[in-house]
């Protein structure tokens, strides 16, 4: 499952329980997932003001403290996923070669080389 596929697994769920009066909102077009280790973890219901326990019901998850949605994704699955969609990870790159220069965060071409000069590093680190 990639961050997407959750993402809408949570908006169907939204979709679903309003279609059923359980919740009585606007269904938002897509929610902000975050990858907690092997797990996604989404404010779908603080942002919508709802009980996050009838979302993380609909998607077989687990609402935390905070009272995010948490969905458990095996590690597997994870990599299944993004192994499947061929365009995971490049989907929004423009065509053209961004500037590094200035160098600050300002400047979209830096951010994008320093993001992916940290990822690349945690990768590093973790293993």
């Amino acid at each position: 499952m990639t961050p997407g596929d959750v993402s809408d697994a949570l908006v169907a769920a939204v979709r679903d329980a309003v279609a059923q009066g359980e919740l009585d909102v606007v269904v938002p077009q897509g929610v902000v997932v975050f990858a907690v280790g092997s797990a996604y973890e989404s404010p779908v219901a603080l942002r919508l003001g709802v009980d996050p326990r009838v979302i993380a019901r609909r998607v077989g998850g687990v609402v935390t403290g905070r009272g995010f949605v948490r969905v458990e994704v095996g590690a597997g699955a994870l990599v299944d996923g993004i192994l499947g969609d061929p365009g995971y990870g490049v989907t929004g790159v423009p065509r053209f070669r961004w500037d590094e220069w200035p160098r600050t965060f300002e400047n979209p071409g830096f951010s994008v080389r320093y993001a992916y000069a940290r990822a690349s590093w945690v990768g590093r680190w973790a293993s």
